[in-house]
């Protein structure tokens, strides 16, 4: 997936069936198996600090009145919705693979290390994303330090890569972005929620090839009242 820039498997027009059935695979993933388990993470994830949730609805309660007014351009003004779900992303990736890359025939040089044409290499995103020597206090779940908080100025954002890099990013991230967002205000906008004790279980820890494996996600939901937002 990218753009045909330099893809030498596009050069003669022809796909081949291995280059179909690797697509096909991220494609399956990236679109059944990614979405749900962002939205079920930032859920566990706000549940888990009720000063945060309740700071959320606030904001979501503060910029709608109707729930019909929850479009994609509009989700965009709720700055703690993207903190948070930011934080969420870095904290418990849906995608846990290392997304390779195959280096050119040419070589080159990766922190300061000669690798030579045609290597496959790549980098493991749960270790990017939980390295103290990328940002303060990694385990901690603090949305503030997407919304530019002093304590945490000396984070690398630039270690904050989820989608990937380079002419192969994912093509969809955007779109997976809006979806979420629009999903979690409706959600929030519309119900209170409470996590189960039985759901208290340490949520990025979890097993699984490519996509960690589901775990079900208790909590109790009621419509909301208004009262207290």
């Amino acid at each position: 997936m990218g753009t045909t820039d330099n893809r030498v498997d596009l050069e003669d027009g022809i796909i081949d069936s291995d280059t179909i059935k690797r697509n096909a695979l991220i494609v399956i993933l990236s679109g059944i198996e990614t979405l749900p388990d962002y939205i079920g993470s930032v859920i566990y994830y706000m549940l888990q600090s009720p000063e945060h949730f309740a700071r959320l609805r606030k904001e979501i309660h503060t910029v709608f009145t109707v729930s019909e007014d929850i479009l994609a351009e509009a989700v965009q003004n709720l700055k703690f919705l993207k903190a948070c779900m930011n934080k969420s992303l870095r904290m418990a990736l849906p995608f846990i693979g290392t997304l390779p890359r195959r280096v050119p025939a040419c070589g080159v040089y990766i922190c300061g290390q000669f690798v030579k044409g045609g290597t496959t290499v790549g980098i493991h995103n749960w270790s990017i994303m939980y390295s103290g020597r990328f940002w303060k206090s990694p385990e901690v779940f603090c949305p503030d330090r997407w919304m530019d908080d002093p304590k945490y100025e000396d984070d690398t954002r630039e270690a904050f890569y989820p989608f990937g890099v380079g002419p192969r990013i994912c093509v969809a991230r955007n779109l997976v972005i809006i979806k979420a967002s629009l999903i979690l205000a409706r959600i929030l906008f519309d119900f209170d929620m409470e996590l189960e004790l039985s759901s208290s279980h340490d949520w990025p820890k979890r097993n699984g090839h490519l996509v960690p494996n589901k775990r079900p996600l208790f909590i109790r939901v009621k419509a909301d009242t208004g009262e207290g937002i």
